[in-house]
């Protein structure tokens, strides 16, 4: 049974969630997520020093769909994909 890319944008925040979840980084739009250990949403940038830093992003419901949104169908797929294979080993 194949499911149309179209049918993928219901699923989209539930995929990108849970790879958060699971501690994945996460790109959209060309910037990259993650969650931190207090489960709150990061938006990670480069420092002063070149260093990789989280920052947190005040982030609610409406805002973090719309984010979803955004990504596309193979992206969302790919994150689906790779937590499959990571899950494998």
């Amino acid at each position: 049974m194949q499911i149309p890319l179209e049918q993928l944008a219901y699923a989209k925040p539930l995929v990108i969630l849970h790879a958060l979840l699971e501690g994945r980084d996460v790109e959209i739009d060309g910037q990259t997520y993650r969650l931190n250990a207090s489960r709150e949403l990061c938006a990670l940038v480069k420092g002063p020093t070149g260093t990789i830093e989280p920052v947190v992003m005040p982030c609610p419901l409406s805002a973090f769909l719309s984010m979803c949104d955004r990504t596309s169908a193979p992206d969302v797929l790919w994150t689906s994909a790779l937590r499959v294979i990571g899950g494998m080993f």
